[in-house]
């Protein structure tokens, strides 16, 4: 009795729910196409320590990219930290355009990423600047290739980040940037210094592998060994050309 009570309910609620799609004309173009369905979200802004404000990438009344400091209880703008030819380079002629941005823990920095390039599902590889408020100065974190999980060190004076699998950090000091690289033998499908492979970032989430001690005296990092992992070829037709081939691990 209780079974026959059990399975009668499930399909009474299937039934229900079916009608409910029905009522409300689901397809799967409005599922996959249009996107009908997806939650509505906010980005391109962060927290400051105390709680009671964020800054937010945003555009001024020209249209210009800037940030602001917003005070969350009135939602009003107290401050900009960024704007106009503050995002004009050293030796440039050209601004650059801000995809993501990061406020040093200690408010006097802020970490500027462009020209962002998809590498996995979620892993990026960018061009990273660091904008010094007190100074007004925008200067480059490295000129050795892009970077990847650029982070700043909980005292804001030094930038971790990864090039061509080998770790390296900036130190801020007086406001010049001193780059120290602390590993050598990364490489492509070989060795791997404080970024996961294929398998951690898809399967368990997990991206960036080093992490800044508290006294930000020292970094922990993960180091993978790929060399004796098959490869797997994928080719890619992204023109009309030639596809352009990659080999994974």
């Amino acid at each position: 009795m209780r079974k026959t009570q059990f399975y009668f309910l499930v399909f009474i609620s299937g039934l229900f729910f079916h009608l409910q799609l029905s009522a409300q004309n689901i397809t799967l173009e409005s599922v996959w196409k249009t996107y009908d369905y997806i939650p509505k979200t906010v980005g391109g802004w962060k927290w400051l320590p105390d709680g009671k404000f964020y800054v937010e990438q945003t555009a001024d009344a020209n249209g210009k990219q800037c940030i602001i400091k917003v005070e969350a209880e009135s939602g009003k703008t107290v401050d900009t930290l960024m704007k106009g030819n503050d995002f004009l380079p050293k030796d440039s002629i050209k601004c650059i355009l801000m995809q993501d941005f990061d406020l040093s823990p200690d408010g006097k920095k802020i970490l500027i990423a462009t020209n962002k390039e998809a590498i996995y599902r979620h892993s990026t590889m960018e061009t990273n600047f660091i904008f010094f408020r007190e100074s007004k100065k925008l200067e480059a974190l490295s000129n050795k290739g892009k970077q990847r999980y650029a982070q700043f060190s909980n005292d804001g004076m030094k930038v971790c980040y990864i090039i061509n699998n080998n770790l390296f950090y900036a130190d801020l000091l007086a406001e010049e940037i001193t780059e120290v690289q602390m590993t050598k033998d990364g490489e492509k499908n070989k060795i791997i210094y404080g970024a996961t492979d294929w398998v951690y970032e898809e399967e368990f989430g997990i991206n960036r592998a080093f992490y800044w001690s508290p006294d930000n005296k020292k970094i922990l990092y993960y180091r993978f060994d790929e060399s004796n992992v098959k490869e797997y070829s994928l080719d890619y037709f992204e023109t009309k050309n030639y596809p352009r081939n990659e080999k994974y691990k």
